[in-house]
């Protein structure tokens, strides 16, 4: 791009775009929804528009014109569904520059672009951007392995190159966009681009469609940025993919490379479920189809059977690229020619090679700066090509006749239909491909002959057009041998195997693969907001209050989470804090975990804190020379003596796991295992664990990586009201804790405050806490977090619920005024996990692992959100 068009990006960016901005359908409304019949801004992200920028030789200004294939599926998918007046279709998307453009040239043809073409160019000079695309990621996703020494540099372009398109379409967002807006990103070039949107506070559904297959996770993980990629990913709703096969392979790099939670149709990526689907591309058959146009494809074809009668014709076109299987396809076929002398003279190969029009511009400019960097390889590709082509005419042609004719160029709409039309096969051998939409044309186009379709088994069409002859590009004998076969079918054979793949094209059409995807896409419900915390609120309440209990996690919240368990010591940083805390006598300090006391007294006992271990079995009240004491009576522990062998035979045969023995209980820890080795060591363990607790008065706590069999009705919950009870008279109290582990101590202060509010209702509040404004306040702690803010809370209302994430000190408080409310009922939502996943999808604006919700009851016996701490 020259530097003159930058210069009018900021302001076009900045820019209103109007006509574009919609509602939720019918499907997404929860009732009487006055914006539901308003059709949605579908904003589509390519990394090239539909359209390029061309010089008319005869005037020199420029135009817009069609710069993509007729038969591209998401032109073809927004077409027909423009019809139906549901959406309404934005386009963002890189735009080729002709050169010599001049900056009134460009400032005229960008309002043409947006009024004429609903387009947003997106500006992004990154040449090695392509470079990186080319180089390591299209083989990569192509299941090649990785051959050329990764650079960094051309990493850092591909981030840019993404960033930049993430800030034009943040530029495009507006308050009511989480309703009004979805965002569909197409294939690879964009990857990181909806982790990106998520950090700039885009959170409108995404969806991402990858057109390439995606690699085992064994190629994928050879790339050294391989869990950005992932990640970028994560940052949508939704994930699409054009065969199961890729599906299966994502879900498994997504656990092996993460090591996140996986299931058939979803991927567990903290607080949210990121859906993960399957949505085969199709082409528009009616293109190809109505009256008038067929008519012509009809003739056209005639007239080319007229000129090579008595010949079969065999049609191939592919891209000029090197995994299109073009040299083994020449090779395979002249295989066919020497093993079946019959054909010599008889058969004629039909070859067209287009070039992709940005390889053409990266040619142009290589000329013009003399460089000899060539990162699809095209140009050796193309000399290898001519080679073979050359020597297989040289030996089989004639006075009258080649067997090869050779194009390396595209053909207009009615040629190329035509030549669909006339010929008795199609060969295409790719070696690693997606869904090959040429075999799709061809069948259409194939409505008279019926003429049978051999088609590479390392395609995504070969998983669906049954009625295809597979063959290995790699087999010359095999393809060959297909090709033999194929031009000697019977007439019902060939009716009978284009009858399966007609059918699916046609019921499986462009317009269905979009209208699908973002049915899909538009059903995922929008994570609830959160509202932003008063900050100034709860530091006046702790600075009033007159006594204040303030009660601590352990694991996530005052250390990190180790894979090893007893590497999570405190620092000395922490271990002075809670002095500090404990040494105001206003303050009760109290660390409530699930460890046991053996574990906790060397590194807290010194400390003047109140602790709770286990689960709420042993508690020490805070202050100097406490002594534990037992909350809960006798604990039977007899289960220890078939339970815990079992689990040592495992630990024994799986290499990484570990067994956790306390004094109640048993924690299975297997967070250093290999992924596929966990997974069937669980399916293993866990129908025995269950069969035991079935006679047993224990409970089986699955949490992250690990496994806990403990006694029935233990739970921190139980501690924290212990707590209150011995505190009644605290006017503040706080509480700290990891994600989704301490929901029960958030449940105990919502229960707490529920009575509280009961009291006040029945005109039985106790005198200390009539009017006193005392506060509560329940705090996650998160690997990262960032801010929104939905609805407010005035000031001593019971179901008031002022919530903050704060990256910098990754915390997330929850503060709940209590004194001088109006009794009524709470609110309740919950975004813990153990909901998600019974949706069929999840949304939120984070990029990791964040949560923080008004907290819930769970029932009495479920504690499966709890883990070590």
């Amino acid at each position: 791009m020259s530097e003159s068009s930058t210069d009018t990006e900021e302001s076009f960016y900045g820019s209103p775009i109007g006509g574009f901005y919609g509602s939720r359908r019918n499907s997404l409304s929860s009732g009487g929804d006055p914006w539901s019949n308003l059709p949605m801004r579908v904003i589509i992200v390519e990394k090239m528009l539909p359209w390029r920028v061309q010089r008319d030789s005869t005037t020199g200004t420029l135009k817009v014109v069609r710069g993509k294939d007729f038969d591209d599926p998401v032109m073809a998918a927004v077409t027909q569904l423009s019809k139906t007046g549901r959406y309404n279709f934005l386009w963002v998307g890189g735009l080729n520059n002709p050169g010599d453009v001049t900056k009134s040239e460009w400032e005229t043809l960008l309002p043409t672009l947006r009024d004429e073409h609903n387009a947003i160019p997106v500006i992004s000079d990154q040449p090695l951007w392509t470079t990186f695309c080319k180089r390591c990621l299209w083989p990569l996703m192509n299941s090649q392995m990785l051959s050329r020494k990764f650079y960094p540099v051309e990493w850092n372009a591909y981030k840019s190159a993404n960033r930049t398109y993430a800030e034009a379409i943040a530029s495009l967002m507006n308050p009511m966009s989480d309703v009004t807006d979805m965002i569909w990103v197409h294939n690879y070039h964009l990857i990181l681009l909806p982790a990106l949107l998520r950090e700039m506070g885009v959170t409108c559904r995404i969806g991402y469609f990858i057109h390439t297959p995606w690699p085992t996770s064994e190629i994928f993980r050879v790339l050294p940025v391989r869990d950005k990629l992932v990640k970028g990913l994560l940052g949508a709703n939704l994930v699409g993919f054009q065969t199961y096969h890729c599906c299966r392979h994502f879900l498994s790099a997504c656990n092996r490379i993460l090591g996140l939670d996986v299931s058939p149709t979803h991927v567990q990526y903290g607080i949210r479920a990121v859906l993960v689907s399957v949505h085969p591309v199709g082409i528009d058959p009616d293109v190809y189809l109505n009256e008038e146009t067929y008519a012509k494809i009809t003739k056209r074809a005639q007239e080319i059977r007229n000129k090579f009668p008595g010949v079969k014709l065999i049609v191939g076109r592919d891209r000029m690229d090197t995994l299109m299987g073009l040299p083994e396809k020449f090779r395979a076929f002249e295989h066919f020619l020497e093993n079946y002398p019959k054909w010599e003279g008889k058969v004629k190969l039909f070859q067209i090679c287009s070039t992709p029009v940005e390889y053409m511009g990266r040619l142009q400019q290589r000329r013009k700066t003399e460089a000899s960097i060539d990162p699809s390889g095209i140009a050796e590709l193309s000399s290898q090509i001519n080679v073979l082509v050359g020597k297989i005419n040289g030996k089989y042609s004639t006075a009258d006749f080649s067997p090869i004719h050779y194009l390396t160029h595209d053909l207009d709409f009615i040629e190329l239909s035509a030549l669909y039309a006339a010929c008795d096969a199609c060969l295409l051998t790719p070696l690693r491909e997606g869904m090959n939409l040429m075999s799709h044309a061809f069948v259409v186009c194939q409505k008279e002959r019926k003429s049978p379709l051999i088609l590479s088994e390392f395609t995504g069409s070969s998983q669906c057009l049954v009625g295809a002859m597979l063959v290995n590009p790699h087999d010359l004998s095999g393809v060959a041998k297909t090709i033999h076969s194929a031009l000697e079918l019977s007439e019902e054979r060939r009716k009978t195997m284009y009858d399966f793949n007609f059918r699916f094209i046609k019921h499986n059409n462009a317009s269905v693969w979009g209208h699908t995807f973002l049915d899909d896409l538009a059903s995922i419900p929008l994570a609830e907001k959160l509202p932003a915390l008063r900050a100034h609120e709860v530091i006046s309440a702790f600075h009033n209050a007159t006594k204040r209990v303030l009660i601590f996690g352990y694991d996530g919240t005052l250390t990190p989470i180790e894979n090893d368990p007893t590497s999570a010591v405190l620092t000395d940083k922490v271990v002075a804090t809670l002095k500090k805390l404990s040494a105001d006598p206003s303050n009760c300090v109290y660390v409530v975990t699930g460890r046991d006391r053996s574990f906790v007294e060397p590194l807290l006992g010194h400390l003047p804190v109140g602790l709770g271990c286990e689960y709420s079995l042993f508690f020490r009240e805070c202050g100097a020379d406490q002594e534990w004491e037992h909350m809960i009576g006798s604990v039977h522990t007899d289960w220890f003596e078939e339970v815990e062998p079992i689990l040592r035979e495992f630990v024994e045969r799986t290499p990484g796991a570990s067994l956790e023995r306390k004094e109640v209980s048993l924690t299975f820890q297997y967070r250093n295992v290999e992924p596929d080795t966990a997974a069937f060591t669980m399916m293993e363990l866990m129908p025995l664990l269950h069969a035991i607790a079935s006679k047993c008065a224990i409970e089986i706590v699955t949490v992250d990586k690990a496994v806990e069999l403990r006694p029935q009705n233990l739970h921190k919950g139980t501690t924290v009201r212990h707590i209150l009870r011995l505190h009644s008279d605290a006017d503040f109290v706080l509480c700290i804790g990891h994600d989704k582990a301490d929901e029960d101590m958030y449940a105990a202060l919502h229960s707490y405050t529920e009575e509280l509010y009961s009291g006040l209702d029945n005109g039985h509040a106790r005198p200390d806490l009539a009017g006193s404004g005392r506060s509560h306040a329940h705090t996650h702690t998160h690997s990262h977090v960032s801010q929104r803010q939905s609805g407010s809370s005035g000031h001593g209302k019971a179901a008031g619920c002022l919530i903050q994430q704060d990256c910098s000190n990754t915390k997330c408080v929850i503060h709940h005024p209590i004194g001088r409310v109006t009794p009524r009922k709470t609110s309740r939502s919950s975004i813990s996990k153990r909901r998600i996943r019974t949706q069929r999808a999840s949304s939120s604006i984070h990029t990791s692992n964040t949560t923080a919700a008004t907290p819930q009851r769970p029932q009495q016996n479920n504690n499966n959100n709890n883990n070590n701490d």
